[in-house]
């Protein structure tokens, strides 16, 4: 969400979503993402977890969109985890 809050393509969020979601150990994400807001399903060992949030615009902040993206390459480098 804080993606999509800032100002990132859609194309990223998706991106990011799914590789964040398999570095965590998801079999995969899907994502329906709009302009007002983003549904994701996260799927494991044949169970569906869905979640809605409503996006409020926050202007662009690359430096938010950064954050994540460093964020997500840690945990597919096994340095972060869902634990923290």
């Amino acid at each position: 969400l804080f993606l999509l809050q800032h100002g990132a393509e859609s194309a990223l969020v998706d991106e990011l979503s799914s590789r964040l979601g398999r570095a965590l150990g998801m079999d995969s994400v899907e994502s329906s993402i709009s302009s007002n807001a983003i549904v994701l399903t996260t799927i494991k060992d044949g169970q569906c977890l869905t979640s809605t949030r409503k996006n409020h615009d926050r202007g662009i902040n690359m430096h938010v969109v950064t954050e994540v993206q460093h964020i997500v390459i840690l945990a597919e480098h096994h340095l972060l985890d869902y634990k923290g």
